[in-house]
């Protein structure tokens, strides 16, 4: 998620971005919205900080009277700045993330050819990775469905050498270039996929979350790393 000071600074920056991804946001009503929700904050603390300070030693009858007003008032702008709140955290969650300049702008069908190669043609019927898989008894999809649902597999033999050999050879790759080796959980609490803007809404939802808590299965490291800084 953005920051709302980075958004105030670049609008305009922000209103391109969401407009070359087909977001339809309104920025300038997140602005307004986050002007009014800083103001009320501002009262709110000023009540707080007002109130504690006539709350020292035995009050008057005029200063519990004074209190009470100044309570009630609190009370009265603490139940705005909820509703304000409520409107900014949508407004906030549909702000989507900043694109690469060199993204291609577009849908589906917007895309653009990087390489192409022509196929020479084999003298042989080929056979697809399912089967070449199966036949070589390095995969299981059958008993995957069954132990946990479609498109879960075992993988076995020698796949889970080559799986082995490819993270080991990564490793050594990474460590190279002087990156720091992490195993993150594999779980996230809520607030750090949103913070980190990997908790979409709507049809697209695709969360896996743990009932009865305030976690959810990650998809990527990218959101346990994003929580970390």
């Amino acid at each position: 998620m953005l920051d709302i000071k980075y958004i105030r600074e670049h609008a305009e920056e922000i209103k391109e971005n969401c407009t070359k991804r087909r977001n339809k946001v309104d920025i300038d009503r997140l602005i307004a919205v986050d002007e009014i929700r800083r103001g009320l904050l501002g009262e709110v603390e000023a009540l707080r900080a007002e109130r504690k300070s006539g709350s020292k030693g035995k009050p008057t009858p005029e200063e519990i009277a004074k209190m009470r007003s100044l309570g009630d008032e609190i009370k009265i702008k603490e139940e705005n700045l909820a509703a304000v709140e409520v409107e900014f955290s949508d407004l906030m969650l549909q702000v989507p993330n900043l694109t690469h300049p060199d993204s291609p702008i577009g849908g589906e069908e917007d895309f653009a050819v990087v390489y192409q190669k022509d196929h020479t043609g084999f003298d042989f019927a080929p056979k697809d990775h399912e089967e070449l898989l199966t036949n070589l008894d390095l995969i299981d999809f059958e008993r995957g469905a069954k132990v946990a649902a479609a498109k879960f597999y075992f993988a076995k033999n020698d796949l889970v050498r080559l799986n082995q050999a490819l993270l080991n050879y990564g490793i050594d790759v990474v460590t190279k270039h002087g990156f720091t080796l992490m195993e993150t959980p594999d779980l996230a609490r809520n607030s750090i996929l949103q913070g980190v803007g990997f908790n979409p809404r709507g049809n697209e939802t695709q969360i896996y979350s743990v009932e009865n808590t305030d976690l959810s299965l990650i998809g990527t490291a990218e959101i346990t790393v994003g929580g970390y800084h």
